[in-house]
């Protein structure tokens, strides 16, 4: 699989053909583009909108485990999707991702959820606060990453959806559907319901990351 289509290949192929006056639309293409751009990348945690975090190590009455390449944490980082506990030698353990946590290392006991604090360095907050370990513990991090922006610069630029292009057709139904909510179309509602059903079939095709995490956790910890 790859990533080779044009963003604007969209409106060419597709949108322009259903759409007699789209020239009237050339004003907000770019606009229309990044919006289904958008809508698809936050429809789900797709493998290729992910990223494998720095692997931190955990040590003992020690809450606040501070990233260190780069300092601020991933620095496409739009929130964390999974985060493991492992020591590389029993089950790893998932941690419920929480928006923020309190700050109380005197609290002890096995780890149960985590939260990203942003900063310089920025952290990762466990709670309650890590004691003592037989093994060496690390923290194994998968992120959403930001989706990127179509502009007029880049919209004409080859694999800038990141996306694999076996999807494309799934990405043409919705800038279709918004090239006619542009262009006041009462076909917009009939082609949403069809961007809908093919996403549908995009979730139920695509290998969904929750196994392909779990099974990237695995692996680092082996290795490390």
């Amino acid at each position: 699989m790859a990533a080779a289509r044009k963003p604007y290949d969209a409106i060419t192929l597709f949108a322009r053909p259903f759409i007699r006056h789209m020239d009237r639309l050339r004003e907000v293409e770019h606009t229309i583009l990044d919006l289904a751009c958008q809508e698809i990348w936050l429809a789900a945690p797709w493998r290729w909108s992910l990223g494998l975090a720095e692997t931190l190590t955990l040590t003992a009455s020690v809450q606040d485990i501070p990233f260190t390449t780069p300092p601020a944490g991933p620095s496409d980082l739009l929130y964390f999707a999974y985060v493991y506990l492992t020591d590389g030698i029993g089950p790893s353990r998932v941690l419920e991702v929480v928006p923020s946590l309190p700050a109380d290392a005197n609290l002890k006991g096995q780890p149960s959820q985590v939260a990203f604090v942003a900063g310089s360095p920025a952290k990762m907050r466990l709670f309650p606060c890590p004691p003592s370990f037989i093994n060496t513990t690390r923290l194994i991090s998968v992120y959403k990453k930001t989706a990127p922006v179509i502009t007029r610069t880049n919209m004409h630029t080859a694999g800038v959806l990141v996306m694999d292009d076996d999807w494309f057709h799934v990405y043409c139904a919705l800038v279709l559907f918004y090239a006619y909510k542009y262009a006041d179309d009462p076909r917009a509602q009939a082609q949403y319901q069809e961007f809908q059903l093919r996403l549908a079939e995009m979730r139920k095709r695509e290998r969904m990351p929750e196994w392909l995490s779990r099974n990237m956790v695995i692996e680092q910890g082996q290795r490390e």
